[in-house]
């Protein structure tokens, strides 16, 4: 089995529809040995047993904290960004 943990601080916008647990979630029609979750806040117990956390848009210094977490118990972290966030104009 294979648990991938979803954390998306906007879990209704178009974007998560789009790139993440709306397309994730039909990973369960390729295999049963696949589960996908959306986890409303991350802490070590859901963490123990997750084997890809996707994270989408991590910009604060609370989704750090939840990075550094996942690297200390080992899980592969996957990251989604829908925008250049380092290119993009001031206006």
């Amino acid at each position: 089995m294979i648990n991938i943990k979803i954390c998306d601080t906007a879990p209704q916008s178009a974007c998560s529809y789009y790139r993440g647990i709306g397309v994730l979630s039909k990973l369960k029609y390729l295999s049963d040995k696949i589960h996908v979750e959306l986890i409303p806040s991350v802490s070590w117990p859901q963490l123990i047993d997750t084997d890809i956390l996707f994270f989408v848009r991590p910009i604060d210094n609370s989704a750090i904290e939840i990075l550094k977490m996942a690297k200390d118990f080992g899980v592969p972290i996957w990251i989604d960004y829908d925008d250049c966030l380092h290119a993009l104009p001031p206006d």
